[in-house]
């Protein structure tokens, strides 16, 4: 018989682990099923699932519906070959999600790594940083996506905090190692689950001056500001601010050199590949400049004819 592998971060997947197929059900049978994995080892009441999945129905309908679903949901165990006793006890007036036999839960794995990094919150050993990816990983989304039961909305935001708590660790954990490349990588992480964190921005813009990427932190302050000022109608703090202003400063202060070499007519007149070279030269300290003088103008917020 195959044994039960159950994914409940990002879209529920349900399959039997020898074959890997997934073994597909009903919104009702998927959210009676979550609701009892969630809970497992917890005998769970009859009258309290029916109210749970068929509140608005009369009891005794709600109740017929109850044991539908409970009977869909064996049927779909055995017909992939998994013993559904193994999994599933029932008794007149409760239910029961049961793990007799082998069985993966990614919620269950989720959970026992953050208890051991909590733990060993005070030294981030090798493992812990091993644990803290390993989350990551496993955090294919939000919890239960498609659901929108009230218990899956609260254990959805709990199971978040936790990703972007993991993702905070490691960006300062990288950023104490001198690596901000990896430490953006995290940074821009938590940016897309939580778009909101201004101190993320902050730190992102810090990241790409530390990597002498100036264009990209004006560009990610300016990602900032919008974002503030779409969603809060705010404006960035002064900290922001601060180093949005030294990016400004570092480039309109960087001394270019656009001077092209002049000849006397004592120096050897120049061949083909030298003019060359000259005109790529010219092109290039063109470049520069004009790079400074874009800078110059979005610190004025002025916008340059093109």
């Amino acid at each position: 018989m195959s044994t039960l592998n159950i994914s409940m971060l990002g879209r529920m997947k349900v399959s039997a682990q020898e074959d890997h197929s997934e073994i597909r059900m009903t919104h009702v049978v998927q959210e009676l099923l979550s609701y009892l994995v969630f809970n497992r080892g917890r005998s769970i009441s009859r009258e309290l699932l029916a109210d749970l999945l068929w509140g608005k129905y009369e009891p005794k309908h709600a109740r017929d519906s109850l044991n539908t679903a409970i009977w869909r949901l064996r049927k779909l165990f055995q017909n992939s070959q998994i013993n559904d006793k193994n999994y599933i006890a029932t008794s007149v007036d409760n239910v029961c999600f049961i793990s007799s036999g082998d069985f993966y839960l990614d919620i269950a794995e989720y959970e026992t790594l953050w208890d051991r990094i909590r733990v060993n919150s005070k030294e981030l050993s090798t493992q812990t940083v091993r644990d803290l990816n390993r989350i990551i990983e496993l955090y294919k989304g939000d919890l239960l996506e498609g659901l929108f039961i009230d218990w899956v909305l609260t254990e959805r935001e709990r199971l978040r905090l936790i990703y972007l708590s993991c993702l905070a660790e490691l960006m300062d954990f990288y950023h104490s190692q001198n690596a901000p490349e990896k430490a953006m990588e995290y940074a821009q992480k938590i940016l897309t689950v939580d778009p909101l964190r201004e101190d993320i921005h902050r730190e992102v813009m810090q990241f790409y001056l530390d990597l002498g990427q100036r264009t990209m932190a004006i560009r990610q302050y300016k990602i900032c500001c919008s974002i503030l000022s779409e969603d809060l109608n705010i404006s960035p703090m002064i900290e922001t601010q601060a180093i949005y202003e030294k990016a400004v400063s570092n480039s309109i202060s960087k001394p270019q050199s656009n001077a092209i070499p002049v000849t006397t007519s004592l120096e050897k007149k120049p061949g083909p590949q030298d003019a060359i070279s000259s005109v790529r030269e010219a092109v290039e300290n063109l470049e520069h400049a004009r790079n400074d003088l874009c800078l110059a103008l979005q610190a004025l917020q002025i916008q340059p004819d093109r």
